[in-house]
């Protein structure tokens, strides 16, 4: 047998190995194409208890636990990864932190997860944190903690994620409120549909408490 036929297994392997780096480099970037029609779960019913463990049982205690808090809206180009969103936000004003950040693009990062599965099952699931992404076109006050660095890997130093790790800590500045809650947890609502939802859930108790929040975190920043 010829030379060059022993080294048609090397050459599989390496194209192998270089398609596998392909789809892995290409994978995130095409994740939010596919997502917008993927199924939006989240188990909002036990939000209220994740944020109190957290100790946050207050709007006044979202406010003392945040590195910073803006005023600002979506700029730029959303990434995605399988386990979290990275929105960039303009930031219009500093209602806590340095004012330097006026003007700048700070990234927030959103914790969900991407499930997909052999039986053709899609999901985005946000679990206890409940978090809708964030919306273009919508001013926010957010209520943000820094991503701590890692010395493993390479953190931006303008990261962030909400101080509560839930739906709570991320406000619409406008004072319309979502306009329904789900007729139960088995409803099916698409994650290209989330434009008018401030918290996911089936519990009217549960959209209360989040807008009492609200009312005492701007009631805390907007003097």
């Amino acid at each position: 047998m010829k030379k060059k036929w022993y080294l048609l297994p090397l050459f599989f392997v390496i194209a192998c190995f270089i398609f596998a780096a392909i789809v892995r480099v290409s994978y995130p970037k095409n994740l939010l194409n596919r997502a917008q029609t993927y199924t939006y779960n989240a188990n909002a019913e036990e939000t209220t208890s994740f944020l109190e463990g957290k100790g946050f049982r207050t709007g006044a205690d979202l406010v003392s636990g945040s590195d910073i808090i803006v005023q600002g809206k979506w700029s730029g180009e959303r990434k995605a990864t399988n386990d979290a969103l990275y929105t960039p936000v303009n930031v219009e004003k500093v209602n806590k932190g340095s004012a330097s950040l006026v003007g700048k693009t700070i990234l927030v990062v959103q914790q969900m997860n991407v499930i997909e599965n052999n039986e053709q099952a899609f999901y985005y699931d946000a679990a206890q944190n409940a978090m809708i992404p964030l919306q273009k076109d919508v001013e926010y006050l957010l209520l943000l903690k820094h991503v701590p660095s890692d010395a493993s890997k390479t953190v931006d130093s303008m990261q962030y994620y909400p101080v509560s790790e839930s739906a709570f800590g991320i406000y619409r500045l406008s004072n319309k409120k979502q306009p329904r809650i789900l007729k139960s947890t088995e409803e099916i609502i698409h994650f290209n549909e989330l434009q008018n939802f401030d918290l996911y859930t089936s519990k009217q108790a549960q959209l209360d408490k989040y807008y009492t929040y609200k009312a005492d975190v701007f009631a805390a920043t907007h003097q």
